[in-house]
């Protein structure tokens, strides 16, 4: 796997392929060798462990996803509030009043 992905970053690196092109790729081929390893898992569960349980191939692809969504927003969040005319002065102000609301402890 470890091969995989370092083949989808030199290849990335190297030519002119588009990044989501790129990411579908990698999203998966990781998929794919969680469901091979789960099939193999199945069917001799003999030093597989945990592998044998679609679930828990699920929740490795639900976090994955996860962590790439929360990564792309942290990333991007501040090249969007850059935007010239995305925030007023005004707004500036309701979102100090609304940290201070909900920092101490108060639940909407």
């Amino acid at each position: 796997m470890t091969g995989l992905l370092v083949a989808i970053i030199i290849v990335g690196q190297l030519t002119d392929i588009p990044k989501l092109t790129l990411l579908i790729a990698t999203f998966y081929g990781s998929s794919w060798i969680l469901f091979v390893s789960n099939s193999y898992a199945i069917k001799n569960s003999e030093g597989w462990g945990a592998m044998k349980y679609p679930q828990l191939i699920f929740g490795m692809i639900a976090i994955f996803v996860y962590v790439g969504v929360e990564v792309t927003i942290d990333n991007n969040f501040g090249a969007l509030l850059k935007t010239p005319g995305y925030l007023t002065e005004e707004d500036l102000m309701k979102v100090r009043y609304q940290n201070m609301y909900l920092f101490t402890g108060v639940a909407l």
